[in-house]
């Protein structure tokens, strides 16, 4: 969840995750870590705002190289 947040921030846009229904800003570490995502999870990424699609790519390999 840190590397995550941490790779976001050099991006501008606004990225919430969600997972069963709950839906958290990725900039709130403590409610990113409350999702418990885990390897097989199927989680729904909203990026919105500008840099949208580097925020997109980052997020993209992020989660393609750790989970």
């Amino acid at each position: 969840a840190g590397e995550l947040e941490t790779g976001k921030k050099a991006l501008n846009p606004t990225i919430s995750i969600e997972k069963e229904g709950k839906k958290v800003d990725c900039r709130k570490l403590l409610a990113l870590m409350g999702l418990g995502v885990k390897k097989g999870h199927e989680v729904t990424f909203t990026i919105e705002g500008a840099d949208e699609e580097a925020a997109y790519e980052a997020v993209s390999k992020f989660m393609q190289d750790n989970l």
